[in-house]
């Protein structure tokens, strides 16, 4: 039996949810059972991280700018690195800076990083790939063509909170001639929560490691001040789910009024 495209954006969506939470889960375990980190080891990360934010704190320019291009080239080749850019950027700046200059930052480097590397690559796929795009993935696109004809901003801006990789929905909008003015409102401001979280786990992160002189443990780290972060990405995830029960109920509701 042959999937639909619905069915292999699901289990995609799945597998890499899947795979979020078996990461949280390794990095939670490993942190509360701190015997399984040699002291050498742990020492030696702690004092490179401070090393590190010294040299950021003496050349912040020049740290961003770096980042910066980092982030948009990791954004423009559809890298699986952006999390982890995100986390350790937001980190350092927190070591070098302190917890809320770092989330601030962080959260203006990485979003100008991700809106224009996604930029660039949908002008390259406007203007040199539409088409070989179109015939390789032509199938798939049927389920977005109707969601274009109707209101291309709010559905671009709606599949930002979708488990679709974020170049999957740079690609797409490129392929069926998206507008470029309504693509990137709707990635400036669909990218925009998403990043704040991250920036602020990784600055509460690289602010734990600064105040602790002992290493973390799993006490300090699930403390009401420092869950915060984790609870905002655990109702970020949840958004997905939010936005597929209220299609289905908006349609049922409709097709319940157009019924004689």
């Amino acid at each position: 039996m042959t999937e639909t495209p619905n069915q292999a954006v699901q289990k995609k969506g799945k597998g890499r949810a899947l795979i979020l939470i078996g990461f949280l889960l390794f990095i939670i375990f490993m942190i509360w059972t701190g015997s399984y980190f040699s002291d050498d080891l742990e020492a030696l990360v702690f004092t490179y991280a401070r090393d590190v934010a010294a040299w950021v704190a003496s050349n912040v320019l020049l740290y961003s700018l770096i980042f910066f291009l980092l982030y948009a080239l990791v954004t423009a080749f559809g890298l699986p690195l952006s999390v982890l850019l995100s986390l350790g950027g937001a980190a350092v700046l927190a070591l070098a800076l302190g917890f809320w200059p770092a989330v601030f930052l962080s959260t203006l480097l990485v979003w100008l990083g991700v809106v224009g590397g996604s930029w660039g690559l949908f002008e390259f796929v406007s203007r040199y790939g539409a088409s070989a795009f179109d015939s390789l993935i032509g199938p798939y696109l049927d389920q977005f063509r109707q969601g274009f004809g109707r209101d291309q901003f709010f559905y671009m801006l709606a599949s930002r909170f979708t488990p679709l990789p974020p170049a999957v929905m740079t690609v797409v909008p490129a392929v069926l001639h998206a507008r470029r003015g309504a693509f990137l409102a709707a990635a400036g401001i669909g990218f925009l929560p998403g990043v704040f979280v991250y920036a602020a786990m990784g600055a509460k992160l690289g602010d734990l490691i600064g105040q602790s002189q002992e290493g973390l443990s799993f006490a300090a780290v699930v403390t009401l001040g420092n869950t915060w972060p984790l609870l905002a990405l655990l109702i970020l995830s949840l958004l997905p789910l939010i936005i597929r029960l209220s299609q289905r109920y908006f349609s049922s509701n409709t097709n319940k009024g157009d019924t004689p």
